[in-house]
């Protein structure tokens, strides 16, 4: 799977944890890398483009109403 880098985005969940994008992963369908913060630490996973998380709770969805997500999309 090849994973492009990109400027880490720091941005909130809809679970209120802290997540972080790194990377944009190009083979197939197209999804997006980082991690989220939780109680036990950094957690691997991956999005859609829609903010749904694919490999873990959707606690971990990307909240897409957040300031901070929204003012990372318009830079």
């Amino acid at each position: 799977m090849a994973t492009i880098l990109i400027k880490p985005v720091s941005t909130t969940t809809r679970g209120k944890n802290a997540a972080e994008l790194t990377g944009i992963e190009a083979s197939g369908s197209v999804t997006i890398a980082g991690a989220v913060t939780s109680g036990g630490g950094a957690i691997n996973v991956e999005w859609d483009v829609d903010g749904n998380c694919i490999n873990h709770h959707d606690r971990f969805n990307l909240d897409t109403d957040a300031d901070s997500t929204a003012s990372s999309a318009r830079r």
